[in-house]
């Protein structure tokens, strides 16, 4: 039978079975027609009156009305199934424990939260997560999911035997800023067959690799011994009470370390006070894998009061102490970051990065130089015939070659075996100087290429360092004191962030 059995003034297909259920379906719209009337009109409603006499909407097609109640549908039956599931979740609660089924051994109870901290651990060379149940439940399995923290980006973690705390380590190899999702499955009891998921968002630091020393630490005094040889230096843009909220946000800081960066910032508040913050990374040297990592100070001096009284700017300077020039650029990046910063020119002291630019500058000579005179010896020892191009290097074949293969083929004609033999003697000892001769120069052409890579790391770095303009003008004035061959302008680019006055006239010109 047909009727309207929904009220939406469209008419039904109505079944009634032998048990007295009655069903209705909806006949499949014509999609062809459904579109001309929404071409036709596109803005047409219809309305009815509601109970209370107001004007109620109702759908313009069937076709919204038919996909409206289907996503009704759909969200009943999850809101039932929920339910169903509370409500059996309450019953095992409340069930003694000599009556309780084995299926409601993983019910926990309906307060069980889950708390994390997330601190550097400078014994064990990683940080370290750690998840905690308020009550009696376990953890059975953890999910990490961060990018650049894992390899993959992912970790699981099954902890043997289930406890109600879990431990995670993360050593990323880079500093890197992200959120690190958590998901934690939790159960009554090591037994359990079911198990409620806990989901986390967990905001990893970009300098969470570092630890916070204090003043009577090795690391201090490490700090302290460098702060004169690798540094930068530049004006801050707040004032030093603003930069707490800095510190908290790019360290992972326990409430102790929080409570001495801001005692340590309140000197700044006097004319000439300085706050000095020292952290040590938790990577191991560059140099060697068996010794602590490089140190990081970051200090703020307080302008003293002649300079305040002189229409200063009263700002802190700021001066961050490191051996490592990628971590000074990836403070001062973050730094400028977090306070929106974009014009930012500094004064690097980097002596040691300069005389390691140095000695790439020397070899890339010495490369180029020994290029240059194999070039000319193969130019010199070879009378060129015709120009092979393998892999961007120029193989020559000599009148030799040509002479020998000629000889050979026509004694091998002739069958005069023992001069054959004797010239591809000669033929394949020439061609082992020839490819010996090539194997040096794609080995100069590699050295070359390795050392001029890291020539650019070198002068990004340094740009890096400095914040909009400042910083594409770093990038320019080297490769014109590179292209120029002027060392010394190319340090002091590196240095001060400016060319010198010939400098800037060569640029121009």
């Amino acid at each position: 039978m047909a009727y309207d059995y929904r009220g939406d003034g469209h008419m039904n297909l109505i079944a009634v079975n032998t048990n007295g259920d009655v069903r209705g379906w909806v006949a499949a719209p014509d999609t062809d027609r459904l579109q001309k009337e929404l071409q036709r009109a596109p803005q047409k409603r219809r309305s009815r009156l509601g109970r209370g006499g107001g004007e109620v909407d109702t759908y313009a097609t069937a076709a919204e009305a038919n996909e409206a109640y289907r996503s009704l549908l759909r969200e009943k039956q999850t809101l039932l199934k929920e339910l169903t599931s509370y409500e059996a979740n309450m019953k095992a609660l409340t069930t003694t424990s000599h009556e309780a089924s084995p299926s409601s051994a993983g019910v926990i109870p309906p307060d069980t939260q889950l708390t994390w901290t997330l601190l550097p651990n400078a014994a064990e060379g990683a940080v370290e997560l750690t998840l905690q149940l308020s009550n009696h439940c376990v953890i059975r399995a953890v999910v990490l999911l961060g990018e650049g923290l894992f390899e993959g980006d992912c970790c699981t973690l099954h902890p043997m035997p289930p406890a109600n705390n879990v431990t995670v380590r993360i050593a990323p190899a880079r500093n890197v800023s992200t959120s690190l999702s958590v998901r934690a499955f939790v159960g009554l009891s090591a037994s359990s067959t079911q198990y409620h998921l806990f989901e986390l968002e967990v905001a990893f630091p970009k300098f969470a690799m570092y630890a916070a020393v204090t003043p009577d630490t090795e690391t201090f005094n490490q700090y302290t011994a460098m702060k004169e040889e690798s540094y930068v230096v530049f004006d801050a843009p707040e004032e030093a009470a603003k930069f707490v909220g800095w510190f908290e946000h790019a360290f992972a800081l326990s409430p102790d370390d929080r409570t001495r960066v801001r005692q340590a910032l309140r000197a700044c508040k006097q004319p000439g006070g300085c706050a000095e913050v020292v952290f040590t990374s938790l990577r191991p040297a560059k140099d060697t894998n068996d010794q602590p990592g490089d140190c990081l100070g970051i200090s703020l001096s307080a302008p003293d009061a002649a300079a305040a009284a002189g229409g200063g700017s009263g700002l802190p300077r700021v001066r961050v102490v490191c051996g490592d020039m990628e971590a000074l650029s990836d403070v001062i990046a973050h730094m400028a970051e977090y306070f929106k910063i974009d014009q930012l020119d500094t004064i690097a002291h980097v002596p040691q990065e300069l005389d390691r630019l140095g000695g790439v500058l020397g070899r890339v000579e010495g490369l180029q130089a020994a290029r240059a005179k194999m070039t000319a010896e193969m130019a010199d020892n070879s009378q060129l015939v015709s120009v092979c191009v393998v892999v961007g290097c120029q193989v020559s074949v000599c009148h030799q070659v040509k002479s020998l293969v000629l000889k050979a083929e026509e004694a091998r004609i002739l069958n005069r075996m023992s001069v054959a033999k004797q010239l591809f003697t000669q033929l394949q000892q020439l061609n082992q100087e020839m490819v010996g001769e090539y194997v040096k120069r794609c080995g100069n052409y590699d050295a070359l290429m390795a050392e001029l890579k890291d020539l650019n790391t070198s002068i990004q770095r340094a740009a890096n360092l400095r914040v909009g303009a400042s910083r594409t003008r770093v990038v320019s004035a080297c490769r014109q004191a590179l292209k120029a061959q002027n060392m010394p302008e190319l340090f002091k680019v590196i240095s001060t962030g400016h060319p010198s006055a010939s400098g800037a006239a060569t640029q121009n010109v």
